[in-house]
Formats: structure tokens, sequence, C-alpha cells
């Protein structure tokens, strides 16, 4: 007598689903990363068009006293940024902000500070990492993570967690040992760019 069985068994059902599992997870870890890569690039690229628009429609100005989060909003950043009436975000879910600074020890606003908050460790770290830029070209004069560049002028050396395009301490692109330090685990870091 012959018996047919019908069906899947108990056993193969939990095969499949242990598979799946395993597939899924693997997706998942795969996809969280490309998303956090496609971020970083986005915001590099926001931050380069920033800096970009502000030096190129205030080039005839004889400082950058006009730039304020309402210049940011209106002229600067791209509007996919823009959040709502003079706010602007970035990719990470937390807020962009740029105000005028001193390029030199005198008070002659002739720099900016554009600054970004939200940034998560992993985004951090490769943020510091970037080359930004040397010289009049890029108008870099200081890079700085949670800690803000305004007391960094033209030709002066950065200090802990603060990095300039001509710094031995710590250059542009920031070394990766001096982003570790600077960028927090387990918290939303703030970045900030001094240009002129």
């Amino acid at each position: 007598m012959k018996i047919e069985q019908l069906g899947r068994s108990m056993i193969e059902m939990l095969g499949v689903l242990a598979i799946i599992g395993v597939l899924s997870v693997g997706g998942i870890a795969g996809y969280s990363k490309a998303m956090m890569k496609h971020n970083i690039n986005k915001t590099i690229d926001h931050i380069a068009q920033i800096a970009t628009n502000t030096r190129t429609f205030l080039s005839e100005q004889k400082n950058y006293e006009a730039v304020g989060s309402d210049f940011l909003w209106k002229i600067a950043a791209p509007k996919e940024l823009r959040i709502s009436t003079n706010r602007t975000g970035n990719v990470f879910g937390g807020t962009t902000w740029m105000r005028y600074s001193r390029k030199s020890k005198n008070d002659d606003k002739k720099a900016f500070i554009l600054y970004t908050t939200n940034i998560p460790e992993e985004a951090c770290l490769e943020l510091a990492t970037v080359d930004w830029g040397k010289g009049a070209n890029s108008g870099l004069i200081a890079f700085g993570v949670n800690s803000d560049v305004s007391g960094v002028f033209v030709g002066s050396n950065g200090s802990a967690k603060i990095a300039t395009p001509y710094s031995t301490n710590y250059p542009i692109p920031m070394k990766p040992s001096s982003a570790v330090v600077a960028c927090q685990a387990g918290t939303n870091n703030t970045l900030y760019w001094k240009f002129y």
C-alpha cells in the first residue's frame, strides 16, 4: 500500500522561514548602509553648493554681513533643504544654519560660518575626512566637529577638533584618528565650516 504525502512538513517550513529571515536581515543592513552613503554624498554636495552660491552671490560685496538664516533659505540652500519659512534642514533630519564671521582678528565680517546639526557618528567620520579644499579657490578657513570655528582666522593653526587647510596638527582632510576623537559616539554631532 502506497501513502502519498501532500504539503510540506513543519521542518521544511521552518527551514524556508529561516532562509527568508537571513536574507531579510542582510537586505535591510545593505539598504541601511546604502542610504547612509547616499546621505553623506548629498551632504557633501549641499555644503559645497551652499558655500559656492554664497561666495558667488556676494562676490561684489565688501563683506558677508547679509548672510543669515533668511539668506540661506532664500538664496544659498538647495530647494530640497527648505523645511519651512526661514528654516533649512539637512538629510539627517537636523538643521543647517549660516552666519557671518571674521576673516581676521579685526571685525571685518569677511567670512561666514556654515553649520549643520544632527549628524550621526558614521556620517561625521566620513564628512570629517573629506578634503574640503585649500587656498583661495575653496575659500575654506577652518572645519570643526562639535567645536565652533569662530576664533580661527586666515593663516592661524587649528586647535583641538578644528582642522585648517595648512595646519600640521589638524590638517584638512582630518586624519581618521582625529576624526574618531572629534565625532562623538551615540550622539548627534554638529559640523562647522568657515569660508571667506
